[in-house]
């Protein structure tokens, strides 16, 4: 789910940055007015969870403004008042939605109402990520907005181009909705996996042949370049060529001309170029891997993507996408499960949308009416005994429940502070000096999950650690 936002409009630029600081510490996205002017519009475009008011700007009667402005926002309303009497006023407005808070502001009960806006089921299914899809590429997160501004700027134009990517997140469809918004729209993508031909084929493959060139050549043929005319060219892996296929290469691209193996015949080219490669290009140099002088001649106008784990919501997104897909090809209704949504989100996807559609493929095949993605439980489990020879998957469902309830258990149901623990609130730990390293670890991973609502996840980016390692720290846990 996207961060809660908070829209603060106050005159009091003290007042408005306390309460920016209170917000934006517990998570919050905040935009400030010091003005009610056009505030429905304002709150219509920004569309906040909580709007905190300063009733002094209010000049009318407040109990119509408070009807004017959630009757559709629907949002919850924090009014900053140093008139008790504003209390009256409230007497029949709905008090899920309406608190009052008085100045001098009382930041604890701020928080309890922003903590009641986070959990709102109400935020939950209004802020739920909407689908948003640019030509073949499904995703709405800032990370994927920015590609889809790349590509729309860069699309018109006959730029070279280089996609740097870590294998899974999507190159290929880049380089595809790149040509469909091109001039060469109406002629061929060609792609070419470059790792996945022999260095004795490569530049027959690229540059084509003609008949008897070489032992095998039974016949002439076109190299990609040729049957890319006037369209686009798409060399995927281009750190995997050869290097002696990368010196003819730069040539092609510079002459913009090819000549057949065994033929001294020219070929002029009108071809679109766009490359793409999951390794870092400067590293790739500093290894030989590819020549520097090609590497800038590709990289006119260079593109990264994102990492499916850095894309936040959009990996709901793209599940749903892949399993509205497999839906009507195979004619069924199948939806995901909250405890599937969670399992989704929880996880890293190394492997990146390719692995997150192979997942939503194989838990579509495995599961039933409603899917709750145990395949990554199984998965994490695999991982761990991969990792951690000691740990036995038996019966991988069962192990994460035991480990999730453990920490809901520890949770819910009041518990004696350990010894090693000073001091301890919702944020703050005090661990006795002399603590082991171990304890004071397992204290502060126990507590920081505790703040995040259980939310691993989340947890884990504060700890600074990968979502594997804070499961594997719970599973030792839960056997002491």
């Amino acid at each position: 789910m996207p961060n809660p936002r908070a829209l603060i409009i106050t005159p009091d630029r003290h007042e408005c940055q306390s309460l920016i600081a209170t917000t934006e510490t517990l998570g919050f996205d905040s935009q400030t007015h010091d003005s009610i002017e056009d505030i429905r519009d304002q709150a219509r475009l920004f569309k906040p969870d909580v709007l905190l008011v300063n009733c002094e700007l209010i000049q009318s009667n407040l109990l119509d403004f408070v009807l004017r402005v959630t009757g559709k926002l629907t949002i919850h309303l924090g009014l900053i008042s140093k008139n008790p009497q504003t209390k009256k006023l409230l007497a029949t407005a709905d008090s899920d939605y309406i608190h009052l808070l008085q100045t001098p502001l009382n930041f604890q009960e701020l928080s309890v109402l922003l903590r009641q806006v986070i959990k709102s089921e109400k935020r939950s299914r209004r802020r739920k990520p909407k689908a948003q899809k640019f030509e073949l590429l499904v995703g709405s997160s800032t990370p994927m907005q920015q590609v889809y501004t790349q590509i729309a700027k860069a699309a018109p134009t006959d730029a070279t181009i280089l996609i740097c990517g870590e294998s899974g997140t999507g190159k290929e469809l880049v380089a595809k909705s790149i040509h469909n918004r091109s001039e060469r729209s109406a002629k061929r993508f060609v792609a070419v996996n470059c790792g996945a031909i022999p260095d004795s084929l490569i530049e027959s493959e690229l540059f084509g042949c003609e008949k008897g060139a070489y032992t095998g050549a039974d016949k002439t043929r076109k190299g990609v370049f040729e049957q890319a005319q006037n369209g686009t060219l798409f060399l995927d892996e281009i750190t995997e060529m050869a290097i002696e296929a990368q010196i003819r290469l730069l040539r092609v691209l510079e002459e913009r001309a090819v000549t057949r193996i065994g033929s001294d015949r020219t070929i002029k080219l009108n071809v679109r170029v766009i490359a793409a490669t999951n390794r870092d290009p400067m590293q790739a140099i500093e290894e030989g891997q590819l020549r520097e002088d090609l590497h800038y001649r590709l990289a006119v106008f260079p593109m990264n993507l994102p990492k499916l784990s850095d894309r936040g919501d959009d990996v709901l997104l793209l599940a749903n996408h892949f399993l509205t897909d497999l839906n009507k090809s195979e004619n069924q209704h199948k939806t995901l499960s909250t405890v599937g949504e969670q399992r989704i989100l929880n996880y890293n996807w190394p492997g990146n949308v390719r692995q997150l559609r192979n997942m939503m493929v194989r838990s579509f095949i495995l599961e039933e009416n409603t899917i709750d993605m145990s395949v990554l439980v199984q998965l994490i489990d695999e991982s761990n005994s991969e990792t951690n020879p000691n740990i036995q998957p038996s019966n991988t469902v069962s192990n994460v429940h035991a480990v999730t309830q453990h920490i809901k258990d520890t949770h819910t149901e009041p518990q004696p502070k350990p010894e090693s623990i000073i001091a301890q609130q919702d944020d703050i730990v005090i661990i006795k000096v002399g603590t082991t390293l171990e304890e004071a670890d397992r204290q502060l991973i126990l507590t920081t999950l505790k703040h995040c609502d259980n939310n691993r996840k989340l947890a884990a980016q504060k700890l600074g650690i990968s979502v594997k390692t804070l499961y594997n720290r719970l599973q030792k846990y839960e056997s002491i």
